[in-house]
C-alpha cells in the first residue's frame, strides 16, 4: 500500500479541523426535515450564516439550524478551555476562582431564581444545571446552603470547575447522563439549549428527575441578531419556548428579558419557566 502524500496527509488534516468544511462533507452532520419543537414539516428559508442555512416554522416561529453537527464538530467547537476563554471575556471574566468579577454574571443569575421562587422559603433545595461550564452558579448556590450537581460537555471546562470550586459536575451531555429519578427541586439552564440537537431530548430528561412538584428554569438568547452565531443550532422566540414547555409542564411562563455585557452590547434573552412536572 502507498503511504499517502503529504498534501494528502495536510488535506486532511485541514479538513478534520475546519468546521465549517466538516459541515458540508458527508458524514459529520445530519439534515434537519422539520421543526423540532412543534414538529410542524411547513418550514421555510429563514437566513444563511457562515456555515448553515437556518429555516423559521411557519407553525410555531422556532427557527433552527438545517444541519446538526455530529460528534467531531461539537469536539471541534466545545473540547478545550478557548471556547470558555472566548464566552467569558466578554462578560469581563478571566478566572475561574470566585471574585468582583462575577459579581454580574452569578448576580443576574442568583437574581431570576430569586424573583421567582425558586430559592424556596429559606429550606435547602437540590439544583441541577444543564450546561453549567465551570460550575460558578452551582458554586455560590452551594454557598447559600443549597444541594448542587450539574454537567458540562467540556471536559476541560469541567475538570477546572471541580478542581477550583469544589463542584459536583459530571462530564457528559445531559441527555446521556444516568441521574437519579424525580430526585431534583429545580433544573435550570442558563444559555445552553440553543447548542443541543434536541430540545425535546433534553426536556425528557429533565421532567425524570425532577420531583413531580419540581421546577425547571431555561434562559436562552433572542433576536435576529442571534443568527450569525455558528454555536447556537436554536432561535427561540416566546412562542416556540412556550409551546416547549407547555408540553412537559402544568404551568407556563416566559419572561422577556434583556442584559449589557462587558463591551457594551446589549444582548436580548427569554426565560422559560416550567411548574409542576405534568403525568406521562
Amino acid at each position: 500500500m502507498t503511504a499517502p502524500s503529504l498534501f494528502s496527509r495536510l488535506k486532511t488534516c485541514a479538513l478534520l479541523r475546519n468546521v465549517r468544511i466538516l459541515y458540508m462533507t458527508p458524514g459529520f452532520a445530519t439534515r434537519v426535515t422539520g421543526c423540532p419543537i412543534c414538529g410542524s414539516s411547513q418550514t421555510a428559508f429563514e437566513y444563511k450564516n457562515r456555515y448553515v442555512p437556518l429555516d423559521r416554522c411557519v407553525a410555531c416561529g422556532h427557527v433552527f439550524s438545517r444541519k446538526l453537527p455530529g460528534k467531531r464538530i461539537l469536539n471541534l467547537m466545545y473540547g478545550d478551555m478557548h471556547y470558555w476563554t472566548k464566552d467569558k471575556f466578554h462578560q469581563g471574566i478571566t478566572e475561574i476562582r470566585p471574585s468582583e468579577q462575577w459579581q454580574g454574571f452569578t448576580g443576574a443569575r442568583v437574581g431570576i431564581l430569586e424573583r421567582t421562587g425558586l430559592l424556596g422559603d429559606g429550606a435547602p433545595r437540590k439544583f441541577f444545571e444543564i450546561g453549567c461550564s465551570e460550575g460558578m452558579v452551582l458554586h455560590e448556590l452551594h454557598m447559600r446552603g443549597h444541594e448542587v450537581m450539574g454537567c458540562e460537555m467540556n471536559p476541560e471546562i469541567s475538570e477546572e470547575g471541580r478542581k477550583q470550586l469544589g463542584v459536583d459536575i459530571r462530564t457528559a451531555m445531559f441527555e446521556d447522563l444516568e441521574l437519579p429519578r424525580a430526585s431534583f427541586d429545580v433544573v435550570m439552564s442558563f444559555h445552553t439549549i440553543e447548542h443541543v440537537k434536541s430540545p425535546r431530548a433534553v426536556f425528557e430528561h429533565i421532567v425524570q428527575i425532577l420531583r413531580p412538584e419540581g421546577t425547571v428554569l431555561i434562559e436562552v438568547p433572542c433576536g435576529p441578531e442571534e443568527y450569525n452565531n455558528t454555536d447556537h443550532l436554536h432561535f427561540f422566540c416566546e412562542e416556540s419556548l412556550k409551546r416547549l414547555i407547555q408540553d412537559y409542564f402544568e404551568e407556563t411562563e416566559v419572561i422577556d428579558n434583556s442584559y449589557t455585557n462587558f463591551e457594551g452590547v446589549q444582548i436580548g434573552s427569554l426565560y422559560g419557566i416550567g411548574r409542576r412536572v405534568k403525568a406521562r
